[in-house]
């Protein structure tokens, strides 16, 4: 059983397990601070209350003490002291407290890398407003400041080693520092990004690519057989074809040059369409789906019409049909399938029905069920 009396004077009285530490009764002039113990991994194993003198504020043991803290971090927005383990347990570094800039000073997250040119970890400081970080304060780091006529100016912390630390920052007034270029194999496996061959341009449209790549107007350095994007006119359009092998193994995709809008789009190589349609299939696809009836041919609807008739007389059929009296209606017509038949279907009897038969056909093949007709 625990008593003690809460922070806005309650008295309270719980069961709670005996493992844990009943909460503390602080006097008035004691401030009730919460206390989490630590271990050497940084994971938390105790959660534990101490009344401590406000003259004398300390939230928790000094850091030879069970690893409990390393330090008291103080918060000036909440003008509270608070406690950090002294470890990350997630990444296993040391831990340190929050860095808190003033109004007149600016946050600086300074990089360190490895000897490979890999990102380590970052260093938080404060420097006065408009003052430049000193990369200097990360491990394996230095200041590469850019100079792009659209963008401006600016610097950050690059890898002294490594694909990254490339920084073209002696480039003439006038000229722009070309980026990084991507390398590919023939086959378009990309190899990475890599220094590019002419550091410094009179502007970006006129900086290298990198292996097996091309650059496209207002797009930048892509691998050279993709194609680079059209720009199509105001009666014009675009057509996208997809080329294969004769096996049938996709090779790429590409746009063609500017085609009329009510031109035609081509297919790609080793690629066919089936009369009446739009649709570009492989060879072998084709030779399985091509031999196949258009639709329609074969009696299926292709479509419905709307139309307006005077009030009494029948509606009207649609192509490739047959219009058929309605046994059911003396005064209304059926209109059904003229495929390989001039002769309207016939109802079935009530003997056929009493029979169990329900689907009467012509020599067309036509079928239906007999409540139907």
């Amino acid at each position: 059983m625990c008593k003690w009396t809460d922070e806005w004077g309650w008295e309270e009285e719980y069961c709670m397990p005996t493992s844990w530490e009943c909460p503390v009764t602080c006097t008035a002039d004691q401030k009730r601070c919460y206390l989490t113990d630590f271990n050497a991994s940084g994971y938390p194993e105790k959660y534990s209350e101490k009344c401590v003198a406000q003259a004398h504020f300390n939230l928790g043991p000094s850091e030879s003490e069970i690893l409990t803290c390393t330090s008291d971090c103080y918060d000036p927005w909440f003008d509270e002291n608070y406690c950090y383990p002294l470890v990350d347990f997630w990444s296993g570094q040391k831990m340190n407290c929050p860095v808190y800039c003033q109004d007149n000073e600016d946050y600086c997250y300074i990089p360190s890398y490895d000897a490979r040119g890999d990102w380590i970890s970052f260093t938080e400081i404060c420097v006065p407003q408009g003052q430049a970080c000193d990369c200097s304060k990360g491990q394996n780091a230095f200041a590469c400041t850019w100079n792009d006529p659209t963008w401006g100016s600016w610097t950050e912390c690059l890898p002294t080693s490594g694909p990254n630390s490339y920084c073209p920052s002696d480039c003439p007034t006038g000229e722009v520092a070309c980026d990084l270029v991507e390398d590919y194999l023939p086959n378009g496996t990309s190899l990475g990004f890599v220094t590019p061959s002419v550091k410094c341009a009179t502007s970006h449209e006129n900086c290298p690519c990198g292996k097996e790549a091309e650059r496209c107007p207002n797009t930048g350095c892509i691998f050279k057989d993709e194609g680079c994007p059209v720009t199509c006119g105001a009666n014009e359009k675009k057509c996208y074809l997809s080329d294969y092998t004769g096996n049938g193994e996709f090779i790429r995709n590409q746009q063609l040059p500017e085609v009329a809008a009510d031109a035609t789009c081509p297919c790609g190589k080793n690629t066919a369409k089936c009369a009446n349609t739009d649709l570009c299939l492989t060879t072998a696809e084709a030779a399985i789906v091509c031999p196949c009836k258009a639709p329609g041919l074969a009696g299926e609807a292709t479509g419905f019409t709307t139309q307006c008739v005077k009030e009494g007389q029948s509606c009207p059929c649609g192509k490739n049909t047959l219009s058929c009296p309605d046994p059911n209606d003396a005064l209304a017509k059926l209109c059904a399938p003229s495929f390989n038949t001039k002769k309207c279907p016939e109802p079935c009897t009530a003997d056929a029905i009493a029979a169990g038969e329900s689907m009467p056909r012509t020599a067309a093949g036509f079928a239906g069920r007999c409540d139907e007709l």
